[in-house]
């Protein structure tokens, strides 16, 4: 079989792929995103904004965990295509928009209070939020594993917020377990 074989049938479901993932959640996740950075800037203290960025990268993680539910999956499942080549493409799809969408709201941080931004804190910011996004994917995966009907990523959001929420209660009780990236006003930025 050569390359142009085995790559058409992908090329050619990737437009219904694409068309078939619910947008819905992400679309949500980013409106609340924008929302809260407008906001964040608006007070020019960089403290917010990173509230707010933190904030978006759960947000975002966990729609991209409930976008992957897809009750078709059983039916297509017996396609040319097959199950893991669907999933592998919906996983790129979503990762490459979740991670604009949040790329573009640290660039309106970064430009709305860049001044008072402490160096190396985008950069921190960045891995917590692919660190959220695989987590957010990887409770997805599961669940939708577990749930074999193809609905189970709608799992993915609330494990995740309790997830993060537990983190922050360990950080706060604990404060020698850091284990979210350092903020704005933390001395050791």
């Amino acid at each position: 079989m050569t390359t142009a074989r085995a790559v058409g049938p992908v090329v050619r479901a990737f437009g219904p792929l694409v068309r078939g993932l619910r947008w819905t959640p992400i679309a949500g996740a980013a409106g609340i995103g924008v929302v809260l950075v407008v906001l964040a800037v608006r007070t020019g203290d960089p403290g917010p904004g990173i509230g707010a960025l933190r904030a978006t990268a759960a947000l975002l993680a966990g729609a991209a965990g409930a976008a992957l539910d897809d009750p078709a999956a059983p039916t297509v499942s017996a396609t040319p295509l097959g199950a893991v080549v669907r999933r592998v493409l919906q996983l790129v799809v979503l990762v490459v928009t979740v991670s604009a969408a949040w790329l573009l709201l640290l660039a309106a941080v970064l430009v709305g209070i860049e001044p008072g931004l402490p160096a190396g804190v985008a950069a921190r910011l960045g891995l917590e939020a692919a660190a959220l996004l695989a987590a957010g994917l990887g409770v997805a995966g599961i669940a939708i594993t577990v749930e074999r009907r193809g609905v189970g990523g709608s799992i993915a959001a609330p494990v995740l917020v309790a997830g993060v929420l537990a983190a922050l209660v360990v950080q706060a009780t604990w404060p020698a377990w850091t284990l979210l990236p350092l903020g704005a006003g933390d001395p050791r930025c």
